[in-house]
């Protein structure tokens, strides 16, 4: 089901959240004080697909409970930079460090259908994932960052939008310090028009948990959000 008209600074969008018969979704997603703060609070269990066990999630073996943004960035050859920024806890408690990977952040190609950039977690490992489909493009590239666990982490991802060889360029900041960096790449296709973010829990892949877990469910992940925020920069 959707939680709709959920807005942030610069955003407005809906929340994809597991719904079943047998297993409602009261506390998937939560707004309130959590941590001295003002934050969201997403958890994500074993077998929460997107609009049911009959989805394409459940066919491919992906779980989410995310924040769907539709309220854009047009990918333009004269566009300037945006900044997308949060800040993120995971809590020890609530948190099983595992593999398949976990996503907690993306900017997704609307047409192509595809994160252009994201931030992933697997068995503690943060990295941020280039994941250009251009070609000759940075594809898969894998940039580890900070993650400081039981704390709150603050991530500001700028974004230049423009389509085409060697035209893109992202920067990410942790606390404030350039961890990660790339200009001039070929990172969007010719053809993108929009690009839109979304955060929460995500994993995919979820076969190799049950490959090398049989009969055992993948733990449940709790991660909190706060300050989200998009801005223009120039």
């Amino acid at each position: 089901m959707k939680i709709k008209d959920i807005s942030y600074p610069g955003m407005a969008g809906y929340i994809q959240v597991a719904a079943t018969e047998d297993d409602d979704t009261q506390g998937r997603y939560q707004r309130g004080v959590f941590f001295g703060r003002q934050a969201e609070r997403f958890e994500l269990r074993a077998g929460d697909h997107w609009q049911g066990p009959r989805s394409s999630d459940a066919r491919k073996n992906r779980e989410r409970v995310e924040f769907r943004d539709e309220t854009m960035v047009r990918v333009s050859r004269r566009a300037d930079w945006f900044r997308q920024s949060w800040d993120i806890l995971i809590h020890s408690a609530e948190y099983t460090e595992m593999s398949p990977k976990q996503t907690h952040g993306q900017v997704f190609d609307e047409k192509n259908r595809y994160p252009i950039l994201f931030m992933r977690r697997e068995n503690g490992v943060q990295e941020i994932l280039v994941n250009s489909k251009y070609k000759d493009g940075p594809a898969g590239v894998r940039l580890p960052v900070p993650f400081v666990v039981n704390a709150w982490n603050w991530y500001a991802l700028d974004v230049l939008p423009r389509p085409g060889e060697n035209a893109a360029a992202f920067r990410l900041s942790h606390n404030g310090v350039l961890v990660a960096e790339m200009t001039n790449i070929s990172l969007i296709e010719d053809d993108a028009d929009y690009l839109y973010w979304k955060h929460g829990v995500y994993r995919s892949g979820m076969e190799a948990w049950d490959e090398a877990n049989p009969g055992v469910r993948a733990p449940t992940l709790v991660s909190y959000y706060s300050r989200v925020a998009r801005v223009e920069l120039y």
